[in-house]
């Protein structure tokens, strides 16, 4: 190789070692999110989304609990598994059940919740690590923050559903790692 060559291809390598390490990387901060993430619990957050609906419920009229835990516990069944996916400024996500959309991060979306009704939904990225998931209907609304954790290994899920007829809000954690 001649010198000339030499420092052509020198030249080359470096402004491509300068690019990569100057332009910070939108997506791999996106990419932490980006994949299929499965329950770790064994119940798939069964037991964690009942433990969040009966602090929710307990204050309430006796004869009107078995219908408010039924509702809930219809409308937020155990996660199997969550996908999400972030390109420059739109999001997928699946939370199965229904519960899936694509549109862009920051705008209220017609969606619905797992029994099919319709709620308007926007997706915010807060940060690199942390996505926040809203849906909103008529007299109430769900919240959910998912983290990723720095190394993209897991990602936690946290809960809140609030509603004019619940004298407390519903909140649960649920727990993920990536799909391999």
């Amino acid at each position: 190789m001649t010198r000339v060559a030499f420092d052509r291809a020198f030249h080359v390598a470096s402004i491509g070692a300068v690019l990569l390490v100057a332009v910070p990387g939108e997506a791999d901060e996106s990419a932490r999110f980006a994949g299929t993430w499965i329950n770790t619990a064994r119940d798939r957050g069964r037991s964690a989304i009942e433990r969040g609906i009966e602090a929710a419920i307990d204050d309430m009229f006796a004869l009107a609990k078995p219908r408010a835990r039924r509702r809930l516990t219809a409308s937020n069944p155990p996660v199997r598994r969550v996908v999400l996916a972030i390109a420059g400024s739109d999001v997928r996500y699946d939370l199965g059940h229904g519960r899936r959309g694509r549109q862009p991060l920051g705008e209220w979306r017609r969606g619905q919740t797992a029994t099919g009704d319709s709620v308007q939904v926007r997706v915010t990225q807060l940060s690199a690590e942390v996505l926040k998931l809203e849906m909103q209907a008529h007299q109430g609304g769900a919240r959910h923050v998912f983290r990723a954790s720095r190394d993209g290994r897991r990602l936690t899920q946290d809960v809140r559903i609030h509603s004019s007829h619940l004298p407390e809000d519903v909140r649960y954690r649920l727990v993920y790692r990536r799909a391999r």
